[in-house]
């Protein structure tokens, strides 16, 4: 359930709790109450104020958590989505590794529909949610491209710009 409360009046959000389990007892439907948790966006300053409160379903007192993972994107408590991006990075490090181990082609134009058939969809996915906007950010999600750009034949000793430019690729600060 996703709400806006105002975090000042902790009743409202009690009463849209009990609601809910009220709704799912006359449709007969269960609630997965130990897949239930709290996490309340606001800022750094605010969120010991909030985490005072405590909320129940169904006997159950809630999880207060900083950091949730929703459709494949990590949210954290102050909306910062390092994690996010540094979680996609990771994750194209370990598919880069299976890519390198298991495809054992040199031919660059095979090696470049690997990676924007695998490797761009985990990097771009949501990108309009999370969109990088800090340079250390930029630079992370950029470092995928210049490690891969790296292991193309013939690129490995040239610059990143000329590796772009030879590669085709577009920069993922830099969309066409």
């Amino acid at each position: 359930m996703y709400s806006c409360y105002d975090i000042t009046c902790a009743d409202d959000f009690c009463i849209a709790i009990k609601r809910l389990c009220d709704w799912s007892t006359v449709w007969q439907l269960n609630i997965a109450v130990e897949k239930c948790f709290t996490c309340c966006i606001t800022s750094n300053r605010m969120s010991t104020a909030v985490s005072q409160h405590r909320y129940m379903i169904i006997d159950k007192v809630l999880d207060t958590v900083e950091t949730v993972r929703d459709l494949a994107v990590i949210v954290v408590h102050c909306l910062k989505f390092d994690a996010h991006i540094f979680y996609c990075a990771c994750a194209w490090l370990e598919l880069d590794f299976h890519l390198s181990s298991d495809v054992l082609s040199r031919n660059c134009k095979l090696l470049l529909k690997a990676y924007t058939s695998y490797a761009r969809p985990i990097l771009e996915y949501c990108s309009s949610v999370w969109s990088p906007h800090h340079k250390n950010l930029i630079n992370k999600i950029e470092s995928v491209q210049k490690i891969f750009t790296k292991r193309l034949p013939g690129l490995r000793n040239l610059p990143y710009s000329q590796r772009l430019a030879s590669s085709v690729f577009r920069t993922p600060s830099h969309p066409l």
